[in-house]
């Protein structure tokens, strides 16, 4: 194996672990818009009400301006994850879990629009001049029917309605209160389902990341062995270099001597037959 190939294995991960880091975050992002969508729900369903009114309206336009450019910064992040995802090729787990990310832009996208369009619909259909209209007709009828039954009838008698009507009203504020608390329990019954099943797929995506973190660790470990095991050879590998010169310089010195001893040998023969 090439120190070329060490160094592309030797970038994967770091590349792996900062896709882990972008998915943490984009899953933490998703969970807080999901929050913020449940409280925005809550003030929608103020409009029409006694709680109705400009500042209600005004806080409710500012949130949705909010989670608007809140929304699109998320699906941002989720596009240039895909991306780097294609282009690291990573692995199958890491694709499921984007895929579930996916999963949740598309349904927290849908549930916002979904708002969108039911603020507009209820904002439409109950102005604050209606609101103020049907208030002052109300207050005005109640005065022109105390005015009528003190005319009319003895005060004893006026007083006596006038008793009545109040215990009337306030069943009816109790009866309207009622069901408004039982509305909102309902409701939030509602949402805690919504949030319990949001934080169970949140949680199945942590569980997936800390499993992809666990064997990221197995692919650092098998890279730092490999670079050990490839250390050693290199040394045994200079080792064995380093017997092979000093073979040959022990090698050259003999063929010297020999040279020497065979020059000596044929001097010595030629001297004997010249003489």
């Amino acid at each position: 194996m090439s120190f070329v190939n060490y160094d592309v294995e030797a970038q994967k991960p770091d590349a792996t672990h900062r896709s882990s880091s972008v998915i943490m975050d984009l899953s933490k992002s998703i969970t807080n818009f999901a929050t913020n969508l449940t409280n925005l729900e809550k003030l929608n369903r103020q409009i029409g009400t006694k709680r109705d009114g400009i500042q209600l309206r005004q806080r409710i336009e500012s949130a949705l301006d909010k989670e608007t450019d809140q929304l699109n910064t998320i699906k941002d992040k989720v596009f240039n994850l895909q991306l780097v995802s294609k282009n690291n090729a990573s692995n199958d787990q890491e694709e499921l879990i984007i895929g579930k990310l996916q999963k949740e832009l598309g349904i927290i996208t849908e549930n916002f629009n979904s708002l969108k369009r039911k603020y507009d619909e209820k904002k439409n259909s109950a102005s604050i001049n209606d609101l103020i209209d049907v208030i002052n007709d109300e207050e005005s009828n109640n005065a022109a029917l105390g005015e009528e039954e003190q005319e009319d009838e003895p005060s004893e008698t006026t007083g006596l309605l006038q008793q009545q009507q109040r215990q009337q009203e306030q069943e009816l504020i109790n009866r309207y209160d009622m069901d408004f608390h039982q509305l909102l329990v309902q409701q939030r019954e509602n949402n805690i389902s919504e949030i319990q099943q949001g934080v169970e797929e949140i949680n199945t995506i942590f569980k997936d990341i800390n499993s992809l973190v666990l064997q990221q660790g197995v692919q650092v470990d098998t890279i730092e062995n490999n670079l050990t095991n490839l250390a050693n050879d290199t040394q045994n590998a200079a080792q064995e270099l380093t017997k092979a010169n000093n073979y040959q310089e022990r090698k050259s010195r003999c063929s010297c001597i020999i040279l020497v001893v065979l020059s000596v040998v044929v001097l010595v023969i030629t001297l004997a037959i010249i003489s």
